[in-house]
């Protein structure tokens, strides 16, 4: 089962970075995240202080979001501060408010870890339980076997050793099969083998055991106690909760679940979770590397290795980071370019927070004004639709006036349906929605076909068609315009942000940056307009530094493999790296004129331009 899995991973892999050819999903594409219901009401929320009154600094923190916004490996989106159940800095960047559910990725292993421990405190389940017992309708009956040792603590530790993982999922409908017909790499509990198949095997225990998934069996125990309304958690192909990842929730209640911990299982002076269950999933269980940073693990959740503190991480930034002895916690979303907690950002949160604080400061009004200012800051520009406020835009540039009405086509040849751009660099796969997210929700783009600009009741648009799909991006020179954006079968919550320039050859540039609130990824576009053509320059955050941490590992763990590796020892790493560069950040052309033939009516972009009223404001 691992020959066939691996060389199927290096097969869809080697597809990936195909410039010629849009990449076809080997597991059917499944359209299953909502957009996200904008409520910006929060049930049972946190009371809101005066950093003094909880004895912190409001000087210091403002300090500390000053030092967060400088360092140019961070791209955070949002971070709140809470002190003893009070929240005294409530920050989101750019557009990316808290209003908004927010992709966890591995945060949601300690939900799902939450889970567990419920059914372990209604005496449903044990630690010592064994995985391949529990679901052995669902199994191959040689797992009894060669799978048997597993148990659930082994699940929750890390130290299970099975090889089936992340980059199977893309190429196996049945995960929880796959999984117990995959080698393990030692014997269980002996070392640490980060794999987020272990906690989808946590999911099924989950369904196995209550007859429900993860949602509706935490709904009464978990989400409704706490007031958590606004959630979402995909499934796996088996129609089971992801486990290890694919939670959507908004800052504020991770907070409340970090809360919860934190207080040692009660919530609101109900106990929804055992103390004796508390203190062992945050405790450190197993050390790990250097490498994962500076935490070990407990039961899927981190315990600081050099602080007293706990961990729910998720990559790319989703933490909620909690100090037990001065009740500080700290949740953050981001889009970094990490898997771990390798980033500058836990140093920076250690100096700032990872010591005793008093119960109270004196008010400090220059310091709540300085903090007050400085969230602000950080937020988009808001655009405004009062006259003055239209009369007051600034003109539109020549070169964007001059590309009213028309129609920039890519190069494109059909073949059995599939799209092949031809691009100065790019590939099959640009798109408006990030390749790494197309990568992990396997959401493959077709490629883009053509822009357009338009104007529409004095609003600009960039009209982008991919495909069959067309989209319309509202553009305000110097401000954030939010809108919705249906990408590769899905409805994205998205911000679009236009600068304009002029680059050292005098071609006239639009610059766009796309934030997309529910996901951790943005795109960044330069357009540089021509006499007769565009060149579209397109980069992702994160982007090439975390794909090539990724292809690296992947290569690696492929190369052990006999037969597989033989294969792998025949790619030249130049040329794959250049392939993943190009896949990552693309540039390509496009012509006013259709190359090779002349345009018809019937292939000219239409898109249904969302009126002002309609879209979703930046602030409410």
């Amino acid at each position: 089962m691992d020959l066939i899995v691996n060389a199927n991973i290096l097969r869809h892999v080697t597809h990936m970075f195909d410039r010629g050819r849009a990449t076809e999903p080997v597991v059917p594409q499944r359209v299953e995240k909502p957009l996200c219901p904008f409520q910006a009401e929060q049930r049972q929320p946190f009371p809101r202080k005066a950093p003094e009154e909880v004895g912190l600094s409001s000087h210091r923190i403002a300090t500390f979001l000053r030092e967060v916004r400088s360092s140019p490996e961070l791209e955070i989106h949002g971070i709140m501060v809470l002190r003893h159940g009070a929240v005294v800095c409530d920050a989101y960047f750019g557009a990316y408010k808290p209003c908004f559910w927010h992709a966890g990725h591995s945060l949601s292993k300690s939900v799902t870890a939450t889970a567990i421990g419920m059914l372990i405190d209604e005496g449903r389940l044990s630690l010592d339980d064994k995985a391949a017992k529990i679901l052995e309708k669902r199994i191959p009956a040689l797992a009894q076997l060669t799978h048997k040792a597993i148990t659930v603590r082994h699940l929750l530790t890390m130290t299970a050793g099975a090889t089936f993982s992340e980059a199977g999922v893309m190429v196996e409908p049945n995960w929880t099969r796959a999984y117990f017909e995959s080698m393990l790499r030692f014997e269980p509990g002996k070392e640490f083998y980060y794999n987020s198949l272990n906690s989808y095997i946590l999911s099924a225990i989950v369904k196995e055991i209550t007859g429900e998934g993860l949602c509706q069996y935490l709904k009464p125990r978990l989400f409704s106690p706490l007031g958590i309304t606004v959630y979402h958690w995909e499934t796996s192909p088996e129609g089971i909760e992801d486990g290890g990842w694919g939670l959507y929730l908004r800052r504020e209640d991770v907070a409340k679940i970090g809360s919860l911990y934190l207080n040692g299982g009660v919530w609101n002076g109900k106990r929804l979770l055992s103390e004796s269950w508390v203190k062992t999933a945050t405790s450190p269980m197993v050390p790990t590397s250097e490498s994962n940073g500076i935490f070990d693990y407990g039961l899927h959740m981190w315990s600081g290795r050099q602080h007293p503190c706990f961990l729910f991480n998720g990559m790319f930034g989703q933490d909620m980071l909690a100090f037990p002895e001065s009740g500080i916690q700290i949740v953050t979303n981001g889009g970094l370019e990490q898997l771990f907690q390798q980033s500058v950002y836990y140093d920076i949160l250690m100096k700032y927070f990872g010591k005793s604080e008093p119960d109270r400061l004196p008010r400090d009004r220059k310091g709540e004004a300085e903090l007050k200012k400085e969230i602000a800051s950080l937020a988009a520009p808001e655009p405004k639709a009062t006259p003055l406020d239209r009369l007051l835009r600034r003109p539109l540039p020549a070169f964007l006036k001059d590309s009213l009405g028309k129609t920039y086509y890519a190069d494109k040849q059909d073949k059995d349906d599939i799209i092949r751009t031809v691009s100065i660099t790019g590939t099959a796969n640009q798109s408006l929605l990030p390749f790494i997210e197309q990568v992990l929700r396997n959401r493959y783009a077709r490629g883009i076909d053509s822009f357009s600009f338009v104007m529409e009741s004095d609003e600009l648009f960039l009209r982008v068609k991919e495909g069959k799909t067309t989209v319309s991006l509202p553009i305000l020179i110097g401000k954030t315009v939010s809108t919705v954006l249906h990408l590769s079968e899905t409805d994205y919550h998205a911000a679009i942000t236009a600068e304009v320039a002029s680059d050292e050859d005098g071609r006239g540039v639009l610059k766009l940056r796309l934030s997309f609130p529910e996901i951790a990824s943005s795109r960044h576009m330069k357009i540089f307009f021509e006499r007769g053509s565009l060149e579209v320059e397109m980069k992702e955050m994160p982007g090439i530094g975390l794909m090539r941490y990724a292809v690296a590992g992947l290569e690696e763990s492929l190369r052990t493999k006999k037969r597989v590796a033989d294969v792998v020892a025949k790619l030249d790493p130049d040329l794959l790296y250049d392939k993943l560069e190009r896949t990552i950040e693309p540039t390509f052309r496009l012509w006013e004129t259709p190359r090779g033939h002349a345009a018809s009516p019937a292939e000219l972009p239409t898109a249904h331009i969302p009126k002002p009223q309609d879209r979703i404001p930046l602030v409410k």
